[in-house]
């Protein structure tokens, strides 16, 4: 179980929980606007703004509450195969490594953050 509110003080209020069947939250990361949860199945979800990519989909370029695309945590469905171990946030990236010692890298990448040889401004997908 965990829990998700938005940045207007009355939803600070309400906070919303969710669950996902046979699995619990093993850990937790934020970046600047934006969060990673993993959980005890090795799925991955994703929650918050994407104006740079950070959240590994498109379609989700702001997440205010409540109703907006990425507003709720959802699964990063280029990861769904991995068995992911670890989650870590940079202020508009993310990362995951899987159980295999693979990073995957996504989000801002203009300065070269996110390690993959190329300088992209945004890179949505996981690489």
């Amino acid at each position: 179980m965990y829990f998700c509110w938005g940045t207007d003080s009355r939803e600070l209020q309400r906070p919303r929980t969710e669950r996902s069947p046979g699995a619990e939250l093993l850990q937790a990361a934020s970046g600047e606007r934006h969060s990673l949860l993993l959980l005890t199945n090795h799925r991955v979800l994703s929650c918050g703004d994407n104006s740079r990519g950070q959240l590994g989909r498109r379609g989700a370029p702001r997440g205010e509450w409540p109703g907006e695309r990425g507003a709720l945590p959802e699964p990063i469905q280029a990861l769904e195969t991995l068995n992911v171990d670890l989650v870590s946030c940079g202020k508009e990236h993310s990362l995951a490594v899987c159980h295999k010692g693979r990073v995957f890298a996504w989000g801002a990448g203009s300065e070269g953050q996110l390690g993959i040889g190329e300088f992209k401004e945004i890179s949505f997908t996981p690489k």
